[in-house]
């Protein structure tokens, strides 16, 4: 958000019906124009999602607690190091409600990768037409 202008921040949060973090480093803005200015802006964030668990059969709960806890101590050091503030967890259908569970209404919108691509942007200050990024 640093290379945001004054103007389009402002916009941002007086058009906007959410709140916007501006303390999160990570945060991205795109925005679209027409010939008399910003006529959208909508924020992006790297999250991961986590979801297709798959334990030992018959592995014993306090085994399963232990593996669970290893892996989210490695995926939040990660995901700290390449930049992502955010995990969303899908719970299988099996486990109870989590204390700090949210309901989401989302849209998936399935990018197509290349098999053997990366699937990571290294600039996002790219301009098509009359939409683009603003980091």
């Amino acid at each position: 958000m640093a290379e945001l202008s004054h103007v389009d921040f402002l916009n941002l949060l007086q058009w906007g019906d959410s709140t916007v973090d501006t303390t999160n480093p990570n945060l991205l803005v795109a925005s679209a124009t027409d010939e008399n200015g910003a006529v959208a802006y909508t924020t992006i964030e790297p999250t991961w999602i986590l979801s297709g668990y798959a334990f030992r059969p018959k592995l014993t709960d306090e085994a399963a607690v232990i593996a669970a806890s290893s892996m989210d101590s490695t995926i939040v050091r990660q995901a700290k190091a390449q930049g992502v503030g955010r995990v969303l967890i899908v719970l299988p259908p099996n486990v109870p409600s989590q204390p700090d569970e949210q309901i989401l209404r989302v849209v998936e919108r399935k990018i197509p990768t290349q098999q053997y691509e990366q699937a990571l942007v290294t600039d996002l200050r790219f301009t098509e037409s009359s939409s683009a990024w603003i980091n």
